[in-house]
């Protein structure tokens, strides 16, 4: 009872400042916040209040205060349960989502990342939130390629990256391979060069010499080439010739760690 009449007040004084235009009340509730989170001040249903918050605030375009309560967020899932944090990423998904409607997205969607980034070992506690993890990035990653915004996308591959041992320790060689075959096909719809040659150098830092290399190897490569059947060839189409040239060096890229274990498998994946 006491945490749901603290929690209540600071939420008021939230939304009571921001009703009045008062950013310097609004920044000094936000840190009481903080602070209640850090101390474990945190009922049952505290992502959903949060994510309203978040929600309300970038609904009224204030967001400059949305930028300070998004730190929030960092407390609040180093304190809450681990069965809840589920709950933040799928609201951090969907903030996402409508973050990608404003015309500060990046700025934004780059603090999701980086949240995730400095809160890593918190949102892959499991296999489960790992799963619900590599949905968000791949969907941050889909706006990246879709608004031509390669700072973010380079930002994203970081994040996917720093992912990829707790995936791999989970086994999740689907989930890592749906992200990379997604974002390659939204690249080739975007046909922009600076993201194919980035995209390659996100394969070869993750297609190693190991069994969770080969697994997504194995699953990524035929979706990959089933993609760039759609690219109409062109010698003077520089991004069909990157993308040919990036899927030609992965094949040797994955020959040279003898990921594929037969000679048909190189055959058919380089036909």
């Amino acid at each position: 009872a006491k945490t749901d009449r603290v929690m209540r007040k600071l939420y008021f004084l939230i939304t009571l400042s921001v009703q009045i235009a008062d950013e310097k009340k609004s920044y000094l509730a936000i840190d009481l916040l903080k602070l209640a989170f850090g101390e474990k001040f945190i009922r049952i249903e505290e992502p959903l209040h949060l994510f309203s918050l978040c929600n309300d605030l970038l609904s009224k375009k204030k967001t400059v205060v949305l930028s300070y309560l998004l730190d929030s967020y960092k407390p609040l899932v180093r304190n809450i349960n681990t069965n809840q944090i589920i709950e933040i990423i799928n609201n951090l998904n969907t903030l996402s989502n409508l973050l990608s409607r404003d015309k500060e997205k990046s700025y934004f969607i780059s603090k999701i990342i980086t949240l995730i980034i400095n809160n890593m070992e918190y949102f892959c506690k499991d296999d489960i939130l790992q799963i619900a993890l590599s949905l968000l990035i791949k969907n941050i990653g889909i706006v990246a390629i879709k608004e031509n915004d390669m700072a973010l996308y380079c930002e994203v591959n970081v994040c996917f990256i720093k992912t990829i041992n707790y995936f791999s320790d989970s086994k999740l060689s689907n989930e890592v391979a749906e992200i990379i075959s997604v974002w390659f096909y939204y690249i080739t719809k975007k046909k922009n060069k600076e993201f194919i040659i980035s995209f390659k150098s996100l394969l070869f830092e993750i297609i190693k010499e190991d069994e969770f290399s080969y697994e997504v190897a194995y699953r990524v490569l035929p979706k990959i080439k089933s993609s760039m059947i759609f690219l109409e060839y062109n010698v003077n189409d520089e991004f069909v010739k990157e993308a040919c040239g990036m899927y030609s060096d992965i094949i040797n890229h994955g020959v040279k760690y003898n990921l594929f274990k037969t000679i048909d498998e190189i055959i058919g994946l380089s036909k």
